[in-house]
Protein backbone atom coordinates (compact mmCIF):
# COMPACT_ATOMS: atom_id res chain seq x y z
CA UNK A 1 0.00 0.00 0.00
CA UNK A 2 1.78 3.12 -0.77
CA UNK A 3 1.02 6.73 0.71
CA UNK A 4 -1.42 8.29 -1.25
CA UNK A 5 -3.49 4.79 -0.86
CA UNK A 6 -2.88 5.64 3.57
CA UNK A 7 -3.92 8.58 3.15
CA UNK A 8 -7.18 8.05 0.96
CA UNK A 9 -8.40 4.76 3.70
CA UNK A 10 -7.88 6.77 6.62
CA UNK A 11 -9.97 10.12 5.12
CA UNK A 12 -12.47 7.06 4.65
CA UNK A 13 -12.08 5.83 7.73
CA UNK A 14 -12.45 9.85 9.34
CA UNK A 15 -15.43 10.68 7.20
CA UNK A 16 -17.60 7.10 8.11
CA UNK A 17 -16.41 7.74 12.32
CA UNK A 18 -18.01 11.56 11.27
CA UNK A 19 -21.18 10.40 10.50
CA UNK A 20 -20.98 7.66 13.61
CA UNK A 21 -20.99 4.09 11.01
CA UNK A 22 -17.29 3.54 12.73
CA UNK A 23 -17.12 3.74 16.44
CA UNK A 24 -13.72 4.76 18.11
CA UNK A 25 -12.04 1.64 19.81
CA UNK A 26 -9.62 1.26 22.43
CA UNK A 27 -6.55 1.59 21.45
CA UNK A 28 -4.57 -0.33 23.66
CA UNK A 29 -6.94 -3.62 23.13
CA UNK A 30 -8.50 -2.49 20.21
CA UNK A 31 -11.95 -3.20 21.42
CA UNK A 32 -11.61 -6.56 23.10
CA UNK A 33 -11.46 -5.30 27.17
CA UNK A 34 -8.64 -7.82 27.47
CA UNK A 35 -4.43 -7.51 27.02
CA UNK A 36 -1.63 -9.93 27.94
CA UNK A 37 0.30 -9.42 30.51
CA UNK A 38 4.10 -10.21 30.63
CA UNK A 39 3.57 -13.48 31.76
CA UNK A 40 1.28 -14.43 29.32
CA UNK A 41 -2.10 -13.63 31.55
CA UNK A 42 -5.27 -12.10 30.06
CA UNK A 43 -5.86 -9.02 32.46
CA UNK A 44 -8.46 -6.14 31.77
CA UNK A 45 -7.24 -3.48 29.58
CA UNK A 46 -6.37 -0.73 32.03
CA UNK A 47 -6.69 2.01 28.73
CA UNK A 48 -10.86 0.81 28.89
CA UNK A 49 -11.36 -0.41 31.73
CA UNK A 50 -11.90 -3.64 30.82
CA UNK A 51 -15.32 -2.94 28.74
CA UNK A 52 -13.79 -3.34 25.24
CA UNK A 53 -15.50 -1.54 22.47
CA UNK A 54 -15.50 2.33 22.40
CA UNK A 55 -12.81 4.11 23.92
CA UNK A 56 -14.23 5.76 27.37
CA UNK A 57 -14.32 9.57 27.33
CA UNK A 58 -14.05 9.67 30.77
CA UNK A 59 -10.89 7.43 31.11
CA UNK A 60 -8.35 9.83 33.06
CA UNK A 61 -5.14 10.73 31.24
CA UNK A 62 -2.08 12.43 31.85
CA UNK A 63 -2.95 15.08 29.32
CA UNK A 64 -6.21 15.80 30.35
CA UNK A 65 -5.53 15.59 34.55
CA UNK A 66 -2.07 17.53 34.56
CA UNK A 67 -3.36 20.68 33.78
CA UNK A 68 -6.94 20.30 36.10
CA UNK A 69 -3.77 19.62 38.61
CA UNK A 70 -2.20 22.58 37.56
CA UNK A 71 -4.99 25.08 37.90
CA UNK A 72 -6.15 23.56 40.97
CA UNK A 73 -2.64 24.69 42.59
CA UNK A 74 -2.55 27.85 41.06
CA UNK A 75 -6.17 28.38 42.89
CA UNK A 76 -4.05 27.31 45.89
CA UNK A 77 -1.58 29.94 44.72
CA UNK A 78 -4.16 32.32 45.49
CA UNK A 79 -5.11 30.99 49.00
CA UNK A 80 -1.83 31.04 50.42
CA UNK A 81 -1.25 35.07 49.24
CA UNK A 82 -4.31 36.11 51.10
CA UNK A 83 -2.83 34.35 54.10
CA UNK A 84 -0.16 36.88 54.12
CA UNK A 85 3.22 35.57 56.38
CA UNK A 86 1.50 32.10 57.14
CA UNK A 87 1.02 31.04 53.95
CA UNK A 88 4.25 32.66 52.06
CA UNK A 89 6.60 29.08 52.28
CA UNK A 90 3.75 27.15 50.99
CA UNK A 91 2.88 29.73 48.50
CA UNK A 92 6.87 29.10 47.01
CA UNK A 93 6.66 25.88 47.04
CA UNK A 94 3.69 25.44 45.31
CA UNK A 95 4.86 28.24 42.39
CA UNK A 96 8.24 26.10 42.02
CA UNK A 97 6.04 22.94 41.85
CA UNK A 98 3.28 24.44 39.07
CA UNK A 99 6.58 25.90 37.09
CA UNK A 100 8.20 22.67 36.77
CA UNK A 101 4.69 20.76 35.63
CA UNK A 102 4.87 24.18 33.22
CA UNK A 103 8.66 23.60 32.12
CA UNK A 104 7.56 19.63 31.23
CA UNK A 105 4.80 20.16 29.12
CA UNK A 106 7.33 22.77 27.15
CA UNK A 107 9.70 20.25 26.82
CA UNK A 108 7.26 17.13 26.02
CA UNK A 109 9.08 15.09 28.86
CA UNK A 110 6.43 12.47 30.01
CA UNK A 111 8.24 10.99 32.61
CA UNK A 112 9.03 14.63 34.34
CA UNK A 113 5.31 15.32 33.89
CA UNK A 114 4.49 12.09 35.92
CA UNK A 115 6.97 13.22 38.22
CA UNK A 116 5.10 17.00 38.25
CA UNK A 117 1.97 15.36 38.55
CA UNK A 118 2.44 13.13 41.56
CA UNK A 119 4.26 16.88 42.97
CA UNK A 120 1.08 18.66 42.41
CA UNK A 121 -1.49 15.96 43.92
CA UNK A 122 0.65 16.25 47.17
CA UNK A 123 -0.18 20.12 47.30
CA UNK A 124 -3.24 20.74 49.64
Amino acid sequence: MNSKELADKVEAEERLKARGWIKELCLSCRGKGLLMNQYGELIKCPTCRGEGGEWNEATPTLGSELPKEISRCVDLIADYAAMRDEGLFAMNVTKQKVNVALDAIGRGDTVAMIAAYKALKECE
